[in-house]
């Protein structure tokens, strides 16, 4: 008798299990969907938004109040002016998760989703691992390029 309430209890387990298992990957799903949305609805705004001078929630909204040149305009958007898509602790994986999804099916999506991944997330490089060439290349950094030291004591009492 113990053997046979033992089955069933372990049966019942199991099939717990099962159900938990295929909710969690219906929500991992869901949350690789609404992170990848989260990053290509930030990114139209961020490109929209710095076709014209007026700014964004982002840079500020300076433009408006002022007459800028066209050599200040910054057309790319960087990775630090995601500040939506990156306020996840997940939000690299599940970009990773969808990229793999979109080249091997969902298998990708589901395998990389059900893994847990504890710790922060790795930042991007600016060259790839096998591109080791320094002398090659030139400097591939992308953004706001260094400031220029000051020059004038305008402003400075004496």
């Amino acid at each position: 008798m113990a053997d046979v309430e033992a089955r069933q209890a372990y049966e019942t387990a199991r099939k717990k299990l099962i159900e938990a298992l295929n909710k969690k990957r219906a929500a991992d799903k869901a949350l690789i969907q609404i992170e990848t949305q989260i990053y290509h609805f930030e990114g139209s705004y961020l490109a929209e938004t710095a076709q014209h001078n007026g700014g964004n929630i982002i840079t500020g909204f300076d433009g408006y109040l002022k007459n800028q040149g066209g050599a200040r305009r910054r057309l790319e958007t960087t990775d630090s002016d995601r500040i939506f898509s990156f306020s996840s602790k997940t939000a690299l994986e599940s970009l990773d998760a969808s990229a793999n999804a979109d080249d091997s099916g969902d298998d990708a999506a589901s395998a990389a989703a059900s893994i847990p991944k504890v710790g922060r997330p790795k930042k991007r490089r600016y060259m790839q691992a096998g591109d080791e060439d320094d002398d090659t290349q030139a400097d591939t950094r992308i953004g706001r390029p260094s400031k220029r030291a000051r020059t004038g004591t305008a402003g400075v009492d004496e």
